[in-house]
């Protein structure tokens, strides 16, 4: 990950429901539970390319939405259902446009967004870019851009 982008993982909201996480995610939890246990599938996510446009992927396993090196969205797929979906917001370009997009578009497909501390974003974006903007990321990206 590059000095000016910020890392999320999306997951769908009743997995996180399901385990009784309301607030932040412990990282044995993140690494040890299947959030989306064939719950989605590639198909649930076509609609995306109105955010970002599909691109092209290193791996078949991998399906990406926008470019690598700018925001993307990677959904990480076996036999088409949805195994993990990661995003990475780029500050070097319009992020703000683009955070609120991905929010409404997870928020009305039944998903959250966990940012890089574990906590659930909880569709509040005033929070998420506070957050990003207090990262030490955005402020070393801050600084370099003067």
């Amino acid at each position: 990950m590059a000095v000016w982008q910020y890392d999320l993982i999306v997951v769908p909201k009743s997995s996180l429901i399901e385990i009784s996480v309301t607030d932040r995610l412990d990282k044995r939890m993140l690494e040890s539970y299947d959030f989306w246990h064939g719950q989605y599938s590639t198909k649930d996510f076509k609609s995306f390319d109105k955010i970002l446009p599909l691109g092209k992927s290193w791996s078949n396993e991998i399906i990406q939405y926008g470019e690598e090196g700018s925001h993307t969205l990677k959904l990480i797929a076996e036999d088409d259902s949805i195994v993990e979906v990661l995003l990475r917001i780029d500050f070097s370009k319009d992020y703000r446009a683009v955070l609120e997009e991905v929010l409404e578009y997870s928020l009305m497909n039944g998903m959250e967004l966990i940012d890089q501390d574990l906590e659930v974003v909880k569709g509040n974006i005033h929070h998420l870019i506070n957050k990003i903007e207090s990262s030490p990321q955005f402020m070393a990206f801050e600084k370099l851009s003067g």
